[in-house]
């Protein structure tokens, strides 16, 4: 005789992602990118910076071997 008491077995679910787990994945992700953020800014910065640190270092170069071809004549 089997027992009325008994609990039934749960049913097997798919083992794939719920609602919450993937909004609490992209909650996690925006973070990480927002502190992350700031600091890529600065690296675009500071490679900006050498860029035209590096510009301004071939123009005086270039004015250099002009005045030296023309006999310091400037354009």
């Amino acid at each position: 005789m089997r027992n009325p008491l008994r609990i039934a077995p749960r049913a097997r679910r798919n083992p794939g992602f719920t609602l919450i787990e993937l909004l609490v994945v992209i909650s996690i992700i925006a973070i990480l990118i927002s502190i992350i953020l700031p600091s890529m800014m600065y690296a675009r910065f500071v490679a900006k910076r050498t860029t035209c640190g590096s510009n301004m270092r071939q123009i005086a170069t270039a004015t250099a071997f002009y005045l030296n071809d023309y006999n310091e004549t400037l354009f």
